[in-house]
């Protein structure tokens, strides 16, 4: 299950109702400081679709409005794989829950979609048969005080398939040992074998929720002293200690009889193998596929009396911890953190405030590829940062901003590239990201000065066009997203400005002929003459050209991004989907771009012959007349 949109109002900076999308498996959060940007991390980080807030969130809604309450949504959306387990249908694909204080004694509700699950006459039937029962026997129960806490019990049952019930497991089994002593043996058996059925119905839910983790960093000391206030004060060196012990298949005591010289020989020494094979086989070997690096990682602990240690090497010498450079060290911090808090195997949101903050720039880049490792499988990761090395410029797609509006409450842009943000620089393409990071123009992530740089019309165009360019392997292609047709002048005066190669690529549609006309016109005086015709033929790309060798080329059609896309692969991405559709909505195109790219890159479809071949075209158009030469693969 994926987090498609989370909904916030009235928590801290956050008081009118702002939406994150969070659509591709990244969102990196830019603003200023004291934008909103950890209140953000903080109110997610303090949520689970169990057992909803703490009470002290609760209390945090802006100073202005105390008397309101805490509001938050989350939609999801299942996997196919889920929907088949399920037994569900595409229409009932998305879920959502729901988060007030105004449910009590719940925390979450269904809003949507899950409905549907427990509404399957399988279920139903089971739990129907086990409400008639406990509702014609609880009275039979003798003690006071045990019927009580059976009506409890079963209002919380009762309500299951409307709220989240962290301890459902618990709630059946305390009914169950008062129901089943009043029933025959014929009825216990039944009674148990539909309890049964519905725990393992909630159960299958349950486990594909999606859980939100903050990472709080647990700094790993160079040495631990191990003394009688360690032992007892059980301060948060202990508590590390004890994580990583746990981690690893061992015990606090297991650490204390390897650095103890009271104990017999033999069990110090036991307890030292037992440790250095765990460290072994789980933080060491795991590292290594988790770090990713040439350089083998090498972890040894190290055992004195009252004291422990853990000894580093990747090439030449054993080095203290803290010697180690700060990448690693960070990179091991969050591993170890990962492993403590048993988030290999789920569904994790993970949320970083800041990350990497101190890390020099090559650290960071390579952060930046730990980040897509992790969301290679189910989990997402939504962090916020101040660095332009922690942003893709690839992915603008994932990078989400928030400002303070005129009246000092956070709101948030689920595009860098809308001007919402700011309406006096609308025409600066990147402007709303250089605002909130608060860079100047001249430090531009986005253009390439030895690369063939194409200015596409949006950012949807060119997200396709980076990753099918990616995926085919073609080189020295830089895209470049403007924010309409009608905004790609601003673009190109830098480019001729500043001198560098490009191309600018227009959908052969009405506002594409129409904007490519008036290009022509600002830029010459006679738009038909000879330099404007190799003006043209040199810089400017309609769509269709990348059709005109191909046999099916039709004349008199439309053709954007998406025509490049066959009939075959939207039905593989979504049978709702078509191209008709998409490019009526700026939304359904962002949707759709999101999950192609997605599923290109996970492996979960396959492109067509098609497909592949129409892009092919439009790139080998690209390259054709570009200066260095003959196209380069990866």
């Amino acid at each position: 299950m994926r987090v498609d949109f989370i909904w916030i109002e009235n928590y801290k900076s956050f008081k009118k109702r702002q939406k994150l999308e969070l659509l591709s498996s990244i969102a990196v959060i830019i603003g200023k400081n004291e934008s909103g940007k950890s209140n953000l991390i903080d109110v997610l980080g303090d949520m689970s679709l169990f057992n909803g807030f703490s009470e002290s969130t609760y209390t945090k809604t802006p100073l202005d409005s105390l008397e309101l309450d805490l509001n938050v949504v989350v939609e999801c959306s299942f996997s196919e794989t889920e929907i088949n387990m399920l037994n569900l249908s595409n229409e009932d694909k998305k879920v959502r829950f729901s988060f007030s204080k105004t449910y009590e004694p719940y925390k979450v509700k269904f809003l949507d979609g899950v409905i549907k699950y427990f509404e399957a006459d399988s279920f139903q039937r089971h739990f129907h048969f086990l409400l008639e029962i406990i509702n014609d026997k609880k009275s039979k129960i003798t003690t006071q005080s045990n019927r009580q806490t059976v009506d409890s019990r079963l209002e919380f049952i009762s309500n299951i398939t409307k709220y989240m019930i962290p301890k459902y497991k618990e709630h059946f089994k305390t009914i169950k040992n008062n129901i089943t002593k009043l029933l025959s043996n014929e009825q216990k058996e039944e009674y148990i074998k539909s309890e049964q059925f519905i725990i393992e119905y909630i159960e299958k839910f349950y486990n594909i929720l999606p859980r939100f983790y903050k990472y709080n960093e647990m700094k790993i000391k160079n040495q631990y002293n191990l003394n009688k206030e360690f032992y007892e004060q059980k301060g948060e060196d202990y508590k590390f200690l004890d994580k990583l012990m746990r981690v690893i298949g061992c015990d606090m005591n297991d650490l204390k009889n390897a650095c103890s010289s009271s104990v017999h020989q033999g069990i110090n020494q036991d307890a030292r193998e037992k440790i250095e094979q765990g460290v072994e086989n789980i933080i060491q070997d795991g590292f290594n596929e988790f770090y990713k690096q040439e350089e083998n990682f090498i972890v040894k602990p190290n055992f004195n009396t009252n004291k422990f240690s853990m000894l580093i090497k990747t090439s030449g010498t054993y080095l203290n911890y803290s010697e180690r450079s700060q990448g690693l060290q960070w990179y091991l911090n969050l591993y170890i953190n990962i492993l403590a808090n048993n988030l290999t195997e789920e569904n994790v949101v993970f949320l970083f405030d800041e990350p990497g903050v101190y890390l020099h720039v090559e650290a960071q880049k390579k952060l930046l590829e730990l980040f897509e490792n992790l969301t290679k499988t189910k989990n997402q990761i939504i962090y916020t940062t101040h660095s332009p090395f922690m942003l893709n410029e690839y992915h603008l797609n994932e990078i989400r901003a928030i400002h303070k509006n005129s009246e000092g409450y956070s709101k948030v842009v689920n595009s860098v590239l809308s001007d919402k943000m700011s309406g006096t620089s609308k025409k600066e393409t990147l402007s709303p990201l250089f605002k909130a990071l608060g860079m100047k123009l001249e430090h531009n992530i986005g253009m390439a000065p030895n690369q063939l740089n194409v200015i596409t019309e949006g950012y949807t165009d060119a997200i396709y066009l980076n990753e099918l360019a990616g995926f085919l392997e073609y080189k020295n292609i830089k895209f470049i997203p403007s924010i309409g047709a009608s905004q790609m002048e601003n673009i190109i005066s830098i480019f001729l400005g500043w001198g560098l190669q490009y191309k600018a690529l227009f959908d052969d549609d009405d506002e594409g002929r129409k904007e490519k006309n008036r290009l022509l016109k600002k830029f010459f005086k006679n738009p038909n003459s000879e330099e404007a015709i190799q003006f043209s033929n040199t810089h400017i790309c309609m769509v269709s050209d990348a059709f005109k060798s191909i046999e099916n080329y039709e004349e008199d059609k439309d053709y954007s991004i998406e025509s490049l896309i066959s009939e075959a692969d939207y039905i593989k991405v979504n049978a709702k989907f078509n191209e008709e559709e998409i490019v009526k909505s700026d939304e359904l195109k962002k949707i759709f771009c999101i999950d192609l790219v997605r599923k290109v890159k996970s492996k979960e479809i396959t492109l067509s012959d098609e497909t592949i071949r129409n892009f092919k075209c439009l790139f080998d158009l690209f390259l054709k007349d570009a200066e260095f030469g003959i196209l380069e693969t990866y």
